[in-house]
């Protein structure tokens, strides 16, 4: 199942204002206490990443810098707090990319939310909230049956949010397309004649039809002929798959 939520209008700017969005807070709230116990298992964060922590909570708050600037024609200023220049993980920063750059935003097995107890779940869809808001792009969301459980617990993300059934692949020239791509990504001596229509039915029973089942099975086929030396994906080495 995928939920895709429509991309909200664009709004005008404003200051950005880190410490009011909820991503913020819950760094703010949850890092240190998460780096002290990660130091406290003998597992210290690495240097890269406890950086990019704490230079995520210094940008955009001008308690840590900023410029003023000043119109020539009308003389009015502004302060423009410094960045930290993440863009692999600040919003702040790497919004605008993703904005020009990204069409959608994919959330794989949202169903796990469910795992979580009622405050973390809580937390978690305001999260999706705010990145429909900031980022102002789709969002979809991938899971089993129960990620729309998941999103129907809030009613304004149920709003935004429409379900699409996800059918079993077919034995078809897509199917097969996909098995080729299997195959040539298999680092196999010899060919893997799997993408066939015969082949396809065969795989797809296994499979139940499902991409994760099928991956599954080649993997474990690809792996027996690696052991075997059968060197290649066969009604041998998928026999022996477990």
């Amino acid at each position: 199942m995928s939920l895709t939520a429509q991309a909200p209008r664009p709004a005008t700017h404003v200051r950005h204002r880190p410490e009011q969005t909820l991503l913020y807070q819950l760094v703010e709230r949850h890092y240190p206490e998460f780096a002290r116990l990660m130091a406290a298992q003998g597992s210290p964060l690495p240097g890269y990443v406890a950086r990019e922590f704490e230079d995520y909570l210094k940008c955009g708050r001008l308690e840590h810098g900023f410029l003023r600037v000043r119109c020539q024609s009308c003389h009015h200023e502004k302060l423009v707090a410094f960045s930290c220049k993440r863009r692999g993980f600040c919003p702040s920063c790497g919004v605008r990319r993703m904005v020009d750059s990204a069409a959608l935003l994919v959330i794989d097995e949202l169903h796990n939310v469910l795992a979580g107890n009622s405050v973390n779940r809580r937390e978690f869809l305001n999260l999706l909230r705010f990145l429909g808001n900031e980022l102002r792009i789709p969002l979809v969301g991938v899971g089993t049956r129960d990620a729309y459980l998941a999103i129907r617990s809030d009613d304004q993300l149920e709003n935004r949010f429409e379900p699409m059934m996800l059918p079993v692949w077919e034995a078809n020239d897509d199917c097969c397309s996909l098995l080729a791509s299997f195959a040539a990504s298999l680092p196999l001596r010899r060919p893997s004649p799997i993408a066939t229509l015969d082949m396809a039915r065969y795989l797809l029973t296994r499979s139940e039809g499902t991409i994760g089942e099928l991956a599954h099975l080649l993997m474990a086929a690809a792996i027996v002929a690696v052991e075997s030396g059968e060197e290649a994906i066969n009604h041998r080495t998928l026999s022996m798959a477990c």
